[in-house]
Parts: structure tokens; C-alpha cells; sequence
């Protein structure tokens, strides 16, 4: 009977030890999770190449962006996470804006999200971004796809500033304008060459100068100018026909080798 009692006693006290144990690995496991540690990793790991550690939508952005108490990761696996965090980024910009000009098209504009899902080497993760931010890149989307090309610019540097600005919340450097990656090299809008802005050629002003005629080279520089074509006579005479008025003649009897006027030489009498 006390043997039987032994062994219920040690069976009974093996069952503790047991469920303590497990209970113990569960608990382990669940401040893994909770924490963003994977199973079998450490803190600062440096083989956690597929996870972002448990950062996700706005927690992802605060951390990024150097907001303190989200994470409890050491500065420099954060500056890790930063680089790989750059494409997300970059597709969040992207996809929003093409989501914009693809609702133009179909004619259906929609309010944007600030949280995509997005694929990245580290595995897909949630991409948060601020919805005013959001809301500018979907709108420049939508205005790319106008006729008018003064829409069409505003679309552009709206895209440049509202990247420039996300890229500097999170600590990156924008190397290159996304309307360059997006909507190409495009020329800057200058205003169109007015008659107002033609330049008179300097050698033939000259030279109609030396000659007494206006400075009139052709009839849209003189509208360019300010100064009135000259009138087309009955024999279509006009201002490039133009020659210097000959000097008037000298009577007869106005001096000159004559003598004086009215003074004529006694004529000489014959033989």
C-alpha cells in the first residue's frame, strides 16, 4: 500500500513539473510575440532579414520617424530597418498616385487611405502615411491626366514637394524627383514667345538709320515695335521699296555757278 502511494505521489509530482514547464514556454513564447521577437532570435539578431519586428501601419511610421517609446530596438537596427523601409515608401508614393490617374480615366474618384499593404523584402507589411499626405499624391495623380498643361505642372511639383516632405519625416534623402520617375523629364512651363518679345536686328536698324527711313525691317516687327507700316501707294511701294529723297534741283536763276539770283551775264555782241 505505501509503495502504491510512492509511486501516485511521484506520478503526481512528475505531471506538476511537467505543466510547469510547460507553462513557462508558453509564457516565453507570448512575450516573444508580443514584443515583435521571432521565435529563436534575439533583440539585436542580425539574421531577422525577413521581419519587421513587429512594426506595422503607424507604428512603422513613428518609429521611422524617430518617435520614441514605439520600439524597444536599439538605434542602430532601426537605421537597418530604415533602408529596407525606403522602397515601402517609395511604393506607397507610387501607388497612390497611379491610383489617381487610373480613377480619372474611369472617371470615378474615390477617397484615398492613409494604409497600404505593400510587398518589401522583409515580407508585406502595413505602410502608413498622414491622409493629408495621402490625399495630396492622389490628387496630383488625378490632375496629371489633365489636357491643360498648367494642371498638369501643378500635379508635378505637388508630387515632388509631398515626397520631399515624406522622405524627411522618416530621415531619407530623395536622390531624385518622382515626377522624373513618374511622368518623365518634363520641360518647365515658360511663357510663349509674344511679337513683344522680337528683337530688332541691330545691323538693320543701322542701316535704315544711315538711309532716313523708320527702323521697320517687316511688318510684324513693326507691330512688335510700336511703330505704324508704312502706306502702300497705287504702285505697291511700301517701306522695303523705300529709297532717300533725292536733294531738290536748283532752279534756273538761283545762283549757284550763275552768280546771284536774277543776275544774267550781258550777251556777248557779233562782229
Amino acid at each position: 500500500m505505501i509503495t502504491f502511494l510512492t509511486v501516485v505521489a511521484a506520478a503526481v509530482l512528475a505531471l506538476l513539473v511537467v505543466v510547469i514547464y510547460l507553462n513557462d514556454r508558453v509564457n516565453e513564447l507570448e512575450r516573444r510575440t508580443g514584443s515583435g521577437l521571432p521565435t529563436g532570435g534575439s533583440a539585436a539578431g542580425a539574421g531577422d532579414d525577413n521581419t519587421w519586428r513587429g512594426l506595422t501601419g503607424k507604428r512603422l511610421w513613428d518609429a521611422m520617424s524617430g518617435k520614441k517609446g514605439i520600439t524597444p530596438l536599439a538605434d542602430a537596427d532601426l537605421v537597418a530597418l530604415r533602408v529596407t523601409y525606403e522602397s515601402v515608401l517609395s511604393q506607397h508614393i507610387e501607388n497612390l498616385f497611379r491610383s489617381g490617374q487610373s480613377d480619372a480615366r474611369r472617371g470615378s474618384a474615390v477617397q484615398p487611405t492613409a494604409v497600404k499593404t505593400l510587398a518589401s523584402p522583409r515580407g508585406t507589411v502595413q505602410s502608413w502615411i498622414p491622409l493629408n499626405h495621402a490625399n495630396a499624391l492622389y490628387r496630383a495623380g488625378i490632375d496629371s491626366t489633365k489636357a491643360d498643361i498648367y494642371e498638369t505642372e501643378r500635379a508635378r511639383m505637388t508630387l515632388d514637394d509631398t515626397a520631399q516632405v515624406l522622405y524627411a519625416q522618416t530621415g531619407l534623402t530623395l536622390t531624385q524627383p518622382f515626377s522624373d520617375l513618374l511622368l518623365g523629364n518634363g520641360d518647365s512651363l515658360a511663357p510663349a514667345a509674344t511679337p513683344e518679345a522680337l528683337p530688332v536686328p541691330e545691323a538693320a536698324t543701322d542701316a535704315l538709320a544711315a538711309a532716313g527711313l523708320p527702323a521697320v525691317v517687316d511688318a510684324g516687327i513693326s507691330t512688335a515695335m510700336g511703330v505704324p507700316s508704312p502706306p502702300t501707294g497705287k504702285f505697291g511701294a511700301s517701306s522695303t521699296g523705300a529709297t532717300a529723297a533725292s536733294p531738290p534741283s536748283t532752279p534756273v536763276g538761283s545762283g549757284g555757278a550763275n552768280g546771284p539770283a536774277g543776275h544774267q551775264p550781258p550777251a556777248t555782241p557779233r562782229g
